[in-house]
């Protein structure tokens, strides 16, 4: 699970909700894609490498956004995301499901019916002073 530090410091590593997302690559003729439908977030570049770089800028620009505003509970609820309880009272965030996340997005579905692409599921650490 990739760790996502702040500005301000770097977050202990037991500090963190874990989430799990789907995200497809795919190259639309000109760049490649990193996508996640379930953050609405993407990355781009002219190769797989740059646009995983692109997605991780993305990514830390919005856990920092969400840290010092503390909307993560508001922004994740507004994309479909589900909380539960787990063990000891720890925080589950459940992304919405591959479904959903189709009837609800054109983009997507335009990338499952024009191009080719992979999907892997990726699993990121987001810090607990986010849901604050």
């Amino acid at each position: 699970m990739e760790k996502i530090n702040v500005s301000g410091g770097a977050i202990t590593a037991n500090k963190y909700h874990e989430l799990k997302t789907p995200v497809f690559i795919f190259n639309d003729g000109s760049n490649w894609i990193y996508y996640s439908p379930a953050l609405d977030l993407s990355g781009y570049g002219a190769t797989r490498t740059e646009a995983n770089s692109s997605f991780e800028v993305a990514l830390k620009q919005l856990i920092t956004y969400i840290v010092n505003k503390k909307t993560a509970k508001q922004l994740f609820v507004s994309m479909g995301w589900r909380f539960t309880k787990a063990g000891k009272a720890k925080l589950q965030l459940t992304a919405p499901s591959l479904m959903e996340l189709l009837n609800r997005d054109e983009y997507l579905q335009d990338i499952f019916d024009k191009n080719e692409f992979e999907k892997i599921n990726r699993n990121i650490g987001l810090p607990v002073m986010a849901m604050a």
